[in-house]
């Protein structure tokens, strides 16, 4: 039996099989082959410089990330990560049409594995001629200044930058613009940043542009602030018979910045506003920045703002009120002096008044107090205007005149004793029918007769001095 199997080659190629067969099984449930998906890796662009050179730029259309699977030993392929492989398409490597180029994935580990790529396996791009453009740099301050200061005037180092690119890129630009952060700022802030382009949709990928200046340098000023109150002026009047009733306003403050002594040198903002003739209500829009230009200063924040006005005009009514001499006060007669009514006792006196209906509804003589204010007066006979308390935005557009003869007490009281009178009788004045010129501007609230003329005084009688 010995040397049946020591002589028999049959038997010792089979044994040499069944050994190699047994050592493979081992070996595959020890470590088995597995395979692997990764998804979403990057390609990164190698050799971009050569499409520059001729003065073309590329778009990518397809392949900026790859799929693929890997195979090999499950003790290797399970501790593989994505970072691990590296995806490269090599634009030198690109021919006719020069629209792709092959993508290559390696592992940056030293393991045997075999790649199998997915579905997309070359880099698809799209090529455009490289233009240049310039465009002026707007500089865009963030944050907020120190309480009590603003940011104000910029200035940018170079003010024209130079941006090339892509044609349908470049044309794409709408501005380029650097941000300065001024937070807590209280002083002039001089900074070196970088400029970005922007189109309608955001920021563009600076990846796919070159700028003249990769940094600008760029100064902001920095001013004091300071709160004012916003006043209305109104100028003019409105038509006869109408009044300004309000004026309502936004905003009633503005925020102004400027040079210290500029700011000290105002303390509000007046607005003019004509409403010369009107017989209704009105609305005005007025650039606030255009009525600061004159004093220095400037607004902080928006410089298109406005402030918006609402004059309010009202009709104005006519009231004839009847006034009894019962109902007139005397004031200020001189001393050692005293008064007659030179009118009969039943002769009633008007007055013409003008103004808001709701207002005059409530006058009354009460109301209206009338008085004769007869300071500095001497003796003989006087025509004296009445004079009132009026209330706030009321009217005289006429008033009768009373006649009032003063004379001394003494012979005042001779005369009573004989009963007799030396004076005649001076008719008093009747009301005005033409209505005096009427100003809008508010009465004072008590009305004062005017001083008598040297004409409107009369001398004593003569007959009585020489008696």
């Amino acid at each position: 039996m010995k040397e049946k199997l020591i002589n028999n080659l049959g038997i010792k190629i089979l044994s040499i099989c069944l050994a190699f067969f047994f050592w493979i099984i081992i070996i595959n449930v020890d470590d088995p082959v597995k395979s692997r998906t990764f998804t979403n890796v990057p390609v990164q662009v190698l050799n971009e410089n050569t499409l520059a050179s001729k003065n073309k730029a590329y778009d990518i259309v397809s392949g900026d990330t790859v799929d693929f699977t890997v195979t090999g030993k499950r003790s290797e392929i399970d501790n593989l990560k994505k970072t691990d492989f590296i995806a490269t398409a090599d634009l030198a490597e690109l021919t006719p049409p020069f629209d792709a180029v092959k993508i290559n994935v390696e592992c940056v580990k030293n393991v045997d594995l075999e790649i199998t790529m997915g579905k997309v396996s070359a880099l698809t791009i799209s090529l455009e001629d490289i233009i240049k453009k310039s465009f002026s740099i707007r500089v865009v301050t963030s944050g907020a200044c120190a309480p009590g200061y603003a940011s104000d005037e910029t200035e940018v180092s170079p003010a024209l930058i130079e941006v090339s690119g892509a044609k349908s890129v470049i044309e794409d630009i709408q501005e380029v613009k650097v941000l300065v952060d001024v937070t807590g700022a209280y002083s002039d802030i001089t900074s070196v940043v970088e400029p970005k382009a922007y189109s309608e949709r955001g920021e563009i990928d600076s990846s796919k542009l070159r700028f003249s200046n990769n940094e600008v340098t760029v100064k902001v000023t920095i001013l004091e602030t300071k709160k004012i109150p916003v006043i209305i002026e109104p100028q003019g009047d409105p038509a006869y018979g109408y009044q300004l009733k309000e004026v309502v306003f936004e905003p009633q403050e503005v925020e102004i910045k400027g040079e210290s002594e500029e700011l000290k040198k105002i303390s509000s903002l007046p607005v003019p506003v004509d409403i010369t003739g009107l017989t209704e209500d009105k609305e005005y829009t007025i650039k606030i920045q255009e009525l600061l230009e004159q004093y220095g200063v400037s607004m902080v924040g928006s410089e298109n703002q406005d402030v918006a006005i609402k004059v309010i005009i009202e009709k104005l009514i006519e009231k004839v009120i009847n006034i009894d001499r019962t109902d007139i006060q005397i004031k200020n007669i001189g001393e050692g002096l005293q008064y007659e009514f030179m009118a009969l006792p039943d002769v009633a006196y008007g007055v013409k008044i003008m103004g808001p209906e709701s207002e005059l509804s409530n006058i009354t003589l009460e109301t209206l107090e009338p008085f004769i204010d007869l300071t500095g007066l001497k003796t003989g006979n006087h025509q004296v205007a009445l004079g009132f308390k009026l209330p706030e935005g009321i009217m005289i557009l006429s008033t009768d005149k009373v006649g009032i003869q003063i004379k001394p007490a003494k012979e005042n009281n001779m005369e009573e004793e004989n009963g007799s009178s030396d004076n005649e009788d001076i008719p008093d004045v009747p009301v005005s029918t033409q209505p005096p010129v009427v100003t809008t501007d508010p009465p004072s609230q008590t009305v004062q007769p005017s001083e008598p003329s040297e004409t409107e005084e009369e001398q004593p009688d003569q007959e009585g001095e020489e008696e």
